[in-house]
């Protein structure tokens, strides 16, 4: 997240105004970089070898066209692949459980990367298959409007029961852009078996969505959407015609990793989103040449997607088959284990790890299935090949990820916040700071002023702020309480971000 060299031979660093007693300005100490220094670190690269053949080979075609990584175009891949399945199918490992194949996952880049190519690599195919949406729902259309003119020509006729109008129709779609619970809720009503929110975008989308859900308004919505349950509307949605909608949201997102502080600081609310989502940030791709690039085969690809858009609504939950089982009940041993060693969101996102074993079991089961020969049976089960895939991912890559995303926004609360205003104090040029600027400028009231006190001190330990003695005041009041900024944060080649 930042590299921050530290000059030796420097001179000492000038006073900073209202830091002396006496005149005399005492040397800052050497601060803390961990504070600062979230980088991407060694993380490992995707393990191809979990997708199915049919799709391991487009993936890496579509990388090298798009110039884009095999990470960010295979987990677009699964995410999208999610959504058309939706709640169309489950993955149950016992009756009292199961999960929906919902997905939520961010590309996490730099500008340049290659993130927003990998993401337009399924996002195209979903348009496509978007568009030949459209013969289907105008004949949908025509069948409602037909059957709301007999309920109509009923009316009519003498001694004819009345019938209700049925509710304005809605076309099935399966992309939405917009975070905005409204939005969602008016694609879901054509739409439930769920929908992919694509957000390709440089806005703070991540933050719109976690800081609403921090308001405590819409937090329970997005959890609804992550699990597919019921969502009770209350007196802030009262735009909603109905008391409960069931939603059912995959999120496919990109964002730069100096964003991601920004969108994960937080309380508690916030970290509990952030558990659901599943990041990846791969190095940079390297080069190929335009003359060694073979465009993948879409034709074939959008045929098998159609067949996971198209499968029949009703729901219907796999098993594991018994195979399948035990080497779901080894994950979860293992994840048992090693839970007690994790702690903050680091916890709260391994807590979350057996749910998308499942989750991420089913997709690849049924991409595989997808991939294959038209009129193969849909699988009854999920095999074990597909659970093993799916614990290597979710434990041997998506967890270094996850953990790398978590440093870039602060190891917990407290950190996290800590740095936010460290970042705050750097783009305000800051020298001298009371606590109550630090509280609602630099915190934005996130926090108590007890809080607020504990954060200027870890800071104070860090060396990156120090006391200023003042005089009390002619009233005999207490003095206020405010801090000197260490004049390192402001040198030019400090900076506070990925």
């Amino acid at each position: 997240m930042i590299a921050v060299p530290v000059d030796e031979q420097s001179a000492e660093p000038p006073l900073a105004p209202g830091s002396s007693a006496g005149g005399v300005d005492k040397t800052w100490p050497e601060p803390d970089l961990s504070l600062l220094d979230s980088r991407r670190g060694d993380l490992p690269s995707f393990p191809a070898d979990v997708l199915p053949g049919f799709w391991r080979a487009w993936v890496e075609a579509a990388a090298r066209a798009a110039g884009a990584s095999v990470d960010h175009v295979a987990l677009s891949l699964a995410t999208a692949a999610a959504s058309l399945i939706g709640v169309a199918r489950y993955v149950a490992p016992v009756p009292s459980w199961a999960e929906p194949c919902i997905l939520w996952t961010v590309l996490v880049g730099s500008a340049s990367s290659g993130k927003t190519p990998a993401a337009q690599t399924a996002l195209r195919l979903m348009a496509v298959l978007e568009q030949q949406l459209e013969s289907i729902n105008a004949a949908a259309r025509k069948r409602h409007a037909a059957e709301a003119k007999a309920i109509v020509d009923g009316w009519m006729k003498p001694g004819s029961r009345v019938e209700s109008l049925p509710p304005p129709f809605v076309p099935r779609r399966i992309t939405i852009s917009d975070v905005a619970i409204r939005a969602v809720v008016d694609v879901m009503t054509g739409t439930p078996r769920g929908a992919l929110l694509a957000r390709d975008q440089h806005g703070p989308w991540l933050v719109d969505m976690v800081r609403s859900a921090a308001t405590r308004r819409d937090r329970p919505f997005w959890l609804a959407a992550w699990s597919a349950t019921a969502f009770r509307a209350d007196r802030s949605h009262q735009w909603l015609d109905d008391e409960f909608v069931h939603p059912a949201v995959s999120i496919l997102g990109t964002i730069r990793p100096e964003a991601l502080s920004s969108s994960l600081d937080g309380d508690d609310d916030t970290d509990s989103l952030a558990a659901r989502f599943l990041f990846t940030w791969p190095q940079s791709p390297p080069f190929h040449a335009l003359t060694d690039m073979v465009l993948p085969d879409g034709t074939a690809v959008l045929k098998a997607l159609s067949r996971l858009r198209d499968m029949p609504e009703e729901r219907r939950d796999l098993p594991l088959a018994p195979s399948a089982l035990a080497a779901f009940d080894g994950f979860r041993r293992m994840h048992h284990a090693e839970a007690g060693e994790r702690e903050g969101r680091e916890a709260g996102w391994w807590g979350k790890g057996a749910g998308l074993v499942l989750r991420l079991a089913g997709v690849l089961t049924f991409l595989d299935w997808a991939g294959r020969p038209s009129g193969t049976a849909e699988p009854d089960s999920v095999p074990a090949w597909a659970v093993e895939a799916a614990s290597i991912l979710w434990q041997g890559y998506l967890w270094s990820h996850a953990q790398a995303a978590f440093r870039t926004a602060g190891g917990d609360a407290r950190e996290s916040k800590a740095q936010r205003a460290l970042r705050w104090l750097q783009r305000q040029g800051t020298a001298e700071i009371s606590r109550t600027t630090l509280r609602r400028k630099a915190l934005g009231l996130s926090c108590s002023a007890a809080e607020t006190q504990r954060i200027a001190e870890s800071l104070v330990t860090g060396g990156w702020l120090r006391p200023v003695e003042i005089a009390s005041s002619s009233s005999g009041g207490r003095p206020p309480l405010r801090w000197a900024v260490n004049p390192e944060l402001h040198r030019p080649d400090v900076h506070v971000g990925c």
